[in-house]
Order: C-alpha cells, then sequence, then structure tokens
C-alpha cells in the first residue's frame, strides 16, 4: 500500500548531521496541519520516545488503506548533536528552546542551562525548525519533553483545541498550564503566542517515573493523536 509520507532534509545540524522531516498529507483539501516536534533539548530521551510512538502510530494508519483526515509533519529529534551527546543543549551549548525569535529573546541569562546563543535564530538547529514551522503552517504544534514535574504548557489562540487537551490532562492526571513558573525567553511557548499559533508543550516524567509510568503515557497521547488524525479534535 502507498503511503502519503514524504521524507525531507530540512537542514542540518551543527555538526552538519541531516534533521529529517517526515510529512504525512491528508486525503482532504482543507483538513487540519499539526507539526510534531522532539528531540529539541537532546538528553529527553522520553518525549522522542512519544514522538516516536506518535510517528509510528500515523504511518501504520496511513499504510492500511484508512484516509487521513489531518496533515502530520513530524521531526523526530531536532538536536540530533545533543541527542548523541546526551546533552540538553546542541553541540554550541545553546539552548535552542531559548534561542527562537521571540520579543523577549535576550543574549542574558543566569543559569547556563538556559543559554540562549549569540542572537535570536542563530543555530542551524533553530532555522530548520523555523523552515519547516512556516511550510507546516500548522494549526497547533506539539513539542514533546521531560520534566521533573509532568505537566502540558498550553497557548490556546481560539479555545479550539481546549477539550482535546484537557482530557488528556484529564487521563493522564496532570495540569495544563499557560506559563511556567519562572521566567522563560526566546521559548517556543512565546512564539506561539506572538504569533497566534496554538502550541501544546508536553513535559513527561523523566528517569525512573518515566519508566512506570510511560505506558499510560504513551496510551493517552496515543489517543489525543487519534483525535487529532480523525478530525474529531473539538
Amino acid at each position: 500500500m502507498k503511503t502519503a509520507l514524504e521524507i525531507s532534509i530540512m537542514g542540518l545540524t551543527m555538526l552538519g548531521q541531516p534533521i529529517e522531516k517526515w510529512f504525512f498529507k491528508a486525503s482532504y483539501p482543507s483538513a487540519k496541519s499539526y507539526l510534531i516536534i522532539a528531540g529539541v533539548h537532546g538528553n529527553e530521551y522520553e518525549g522522542i520516545e512519544l514522538q516516536q510512538a506518535a510517528l509510528e502510530y500515523i504511518y501504520n494508519l496511513s499504510i492500511s488503506g484508512q484516509h487521513l483526515k489531518a496533515n502530520f509533519t513530524f521531526i523526530p529529534i531536532l538536536n540530533k548533536d545533543g541527542f548523541m551527546l546526551n546533552t540538553r543543549s546542541n553541540i554550541n551549548d545553546v539552548d535552542l528552546n531559548r534561542n527562537l525569535p521571540t520579543l523577549n529573546w535576550t543574549s542574558e541569562f543566569k543559569n547556563p542551562r538556559y543559554k540562549p546563543g549569540p542572537h535570536a535564530g542563530s543555530e542551524s538547529e533553530t532555522k530548520a525548525f523555523l523552515i519547516a514551522l512556516k511550510e507546516s503552517t500548522p494549526d497547533l504544534v506539539v513539542s514533546l519533553h521531560s520534566f521533573e514535574k509532568s505537566l502540558l504548557l498550553y497557548n490556546s489562540v481560539n479555545g479550539e483545541f481546549d477539550h482535546s487537551v484537557n482530557s488528556l490532562s484529564s487521563a493522564l492526571e496532570i495540569p495544563v498550564v499557560s506559563k511556567m513558573d519562572y521566567e522563560v525567553t526566546g521559548s517556543l511557548n512565546t512564539l506561539g503566542k506572538e504569533t497566534q499559533t496554538p502550541t501544546l508543550t508536553v513535559e513527561a516524567p523523566r528517569g525512573e517515573h518515566w519508566t512506570t509510568k510511560k505506558d499510560q503515557f504513551k496510551k493517552s497521547f496515543l489517543e489525543f493523536i487519534a483525535k487529532l488524525a480523525s478530525g474529531k479534535h473539538k
């Protein structure tokens, strides 16, 4: 069975590794579009596992003969250098989720964990992501991470995805928040607010907590993806 899948290289990492983009085209011309990204932080393998599960689900759906009712763009691992080195930041020691060209971007930082880079959009990984964002014109961006405390960081623009996000929150028994309890500059959530693009950041449990909770986390997240794929996201 032929799939509606296109795999392309949208850019290179700072070490020259190809950054892949997997695009699944819907069977309907007016379908919603979703951009799902993982591996922004190279050492957050829990989010990468979630991404892989979602990508496999959409792939299997596309080859089963069922018609996709939404377009899906997957970026399996954005920070491939950091993933290879098991580091949060890229090879330049830049946090890619502080490097986006937001109005509040600043070169100043208090914690070396969150280095924003020499200027907004300075990193090749960031440039590649911004190209994918522009090309996919997503109705919703989903970014997969892991954190000490599981949560859903959600920027709701018109309320269209509120029900599905709240259902995911209930299934996982984790809260939905609109901002972190500390200042975040140059981030995807901020960029989403500034560009009026609904953005959902999934912070999965980390380490040992992921080992005990990942089955339920994957199940609930795939139910969320299934809603998007079926067009029944409201």
